[in-house]
């Protein structure tokens, strides 16, 4: 049964692949044709708005540095100091969850995407081409149906073990 989903799925991913092959050109090109007039005209209102923002921005900029230091002065008057350790604790508690999980987990997944690129050149034989990523899909995804169908054996067989204990 797996055999033949398996072929199933090669051979409908294989046509919907020969399918883009086919027709991104087209379809390609016509988007060009329609979407283009309008990519031009959203060009041009950015174009504006950026120069309307530009006029305006400084004005912006002039009032709040008249008023900036007032507001500042306002807000150290009328917001207690419990608030303020509070903003050092949390600024504190991010600074120790960015040290200590994000910027591991950041490395982790760059040193991962590293080793699976130079896996798929080493792979490929040092040449990246269309054939070749066909076929690291092809296996990616044989591999990916083989561990699904892995892990339901497995849920399978836990559920029953489950059911038949008394």
């Amino acid at each position: 049964m797996s055999l033949q989903a398996w072929s199933k799925v090669s051979h409908y991913s294989l046509q919907g692949y020969s399918w883009v092959e086919r027709n991104a050109p087209l379809y390609y090109s016509q988007a060009v044709d329609v979407l283009g007039p309008i990519l031009e005209q959203v060009w041009a209102k950015s174009k504006e708005a950026a120069e309307f923002l530009c006029e305006k921005g400084s004005s912006w900029l002039t009032y709040a540095k008249d008023n900036l230091p007032l507001l500042i002065e306002r807000l150290h008057s009328s917001i207690p100091d419990s608030v303020y350790h509070f903003i050092e604790y949390l600024k504190e508690l991010l600074l120790l969850v960015h040290r200590t999980y994000l910027l591991p987990a950041m490395m982790y997944l760059e040193e991962s995407i590293q080793r699976a690129w130079a896996h798929y050149v080493e792979s490929c034989n040092g040449k990246v081409s269309l054939d070749c990523l066909k076929g690291q899909v092809s296996n990616i995804s044989h591999s990916s149906w083989v561990y699904l169908q892995n892990a339901t054996m497995t849920l399978k067989n836990w559920a029953m073990s489950m059911i038949s204990q008394p």
